[in-house]
């Protein structure tokens, strides 16, 4: 589909998967604003975001493509980024989220290292996505929505497989225990780089500021 070889239309023929037909339907979605609006590649959708106080990325963002940020769920997906050039969607989410919530690193940085490494990468899909999780975009998810990437780990990878098989350093690290190596097995793994509580309520007082 990226390169066109298969059209949407021959996807949908026989396909009986309503998830996939609506994650086909986002697709379309992205694709047409992306048209309508070329600038949405780099621009927000919703202007008012055009006064929001980012951070220039800096340590963080290093740590964030290099899989160091001591956030084990993140360090997977990007860890398995790096080295497939895919990632699940729920994991793009919450890696996007902690760029965008927890760093406060301006979401374009995000999706040109997406487009630079995901195998899948097409435009209108990566740039519409990263505005949805970054709450600028078309129908975009709430701002306060802010991933806890640790609670998404715990959620979506119970038994700490994912973790393990992305970071070798955490393989000794039984079940969910992966997913908190500070509170196991202090030194064997970076310090997480961010205070998630913390994170969140500057993301919010940064929100805040463009809404009055």
């Amino acid at each position: 589909m990226k390169y066109g070889e298969i059209h949407p239309r021959t996807m949908l023929a026989g396909l009986e998967s309503e998830a996939y037909r609506r994650e086909l339907a986002w697709r379309e979605f992205c694709a047409d604003l992306l048209a309508r609006y070329p600038r949405a590649a780099w621009k927000p959708l919703r202007p008012e975001f055009e006064k929001m106080r980012y951070d220039e990325p800096g340590a963080g963002y290093e740590a964030w493509r290099s899989g160091r940020t001591g956030f084990p769920f993140v360090d997977a997906g990007m860890r398995q980024l790096a080295a497939t050039g895919f990632m699940h969607n729920r994991v793009r989410m919450v890696v996007a989220s902690f760029l965008v919530k927890d760093l406060h690193v301006h979401w374009k940085y995000g999706a040109r290292w997406f487009m630079r490494s995901l195998t899948d990468g097409d435009l209108a899909s990566n740039a519409l996505n990263w505005q949805w999780v970054a709450g600028c975009g078309a129908d975009a998810a709430p701002y306060f929505r802010i991933f806890n990437p640790v609670a998404q780990g715990l959620k979506f990878d119970p038994h700490g497989d994912y973790v393990r098989r992305w970071i070798p350093e955490l393989r000794h690290l039984a079940g969910k225990q992966a997913h908190e190596p500070w509170k196991h097995d202090a030194g064997v793994y970076p310090a997480p780089i961010a205070d998630h509580a913390e994170a969140r309520r500057e993301a919010l007082r940064r929100y805040d500021a463009i809404r009055s």
